[in-house]
């Protein structure tokens, strides 16, 4: 795979993916961890299927199926197996923006191995669904008292910028 995959895939991932955890109702109550990548476009799936594994499902337009409202068809990647899980969160975390904390706790959940620790399975399954309904702390470059927050960049705009004059010859 090259190297540029994994930034790219991360993008993916932040706008079309889904990290989850959640008990299952076989298997005497088991937790398990679903990597999930939605989109409306094949080759993008074969593409996902070829570089890391998994399998692809397609849907017609069934907006309670899987949650997603497309005219298209629909595809669902689902990555499987706790070895691929560990070394696909492990190549997109640095690139991760909006998915970042769920992949962390992805990794914690992946690291418990086969041991029966149900407390602490449980306690990961809480934290990513309070991530995934986005009640992470927000934190910010301004200090501000009231109850709205404003982020403010620390990039320097080109209205703060001195204007580059040139002059062709």
């Amino acid at each position: 795979m090259e190297k540029q995959a994994w930034p790219y895939v991360a993008g993916i991932l932040d706008g079309e993916g889904s990290l989850s955890i959640h008990k299952t109702s076989n298997q005497g109550g088991s937790y398990r961890l679903q990597i999930v990548i939605y989109g409306t476009c094949v080759k993008l799936m074969k593409w996902l299927l070829g570089n890391f594994g998994g399998t692809f499902y397609s849907r017609e337009n069934n907006p309670s199926g899987w949650g997603k409202t497309s005219h298209r068809r629909i595809y669902k990647w689902n990555l499987s197996g706790r070895a691929n899980k560990e070394r696909f969160l492990l190549g997109v975390l640095p690139y991760l923006i909006i998915k970042k904390e769920q992949a962390e706790v992805a990794l914690e959940f992946i690291r418990l191995g086969n041991s029966q620790v149900p407390e602490i399975r449980k306690r990961l399954e809480e934290k990513m669904k309070s991530l995934n309904r986005g009640e992470s702390s927000l934190t910010t470059n301004t200090s501000n008292s009231s109850t709205e927050e404003k982020i403010e960049s620390e990039l320097v705009g080109d209205h703060e910028s001195e204007p580059v004059v040139t002059q062709d010859s």
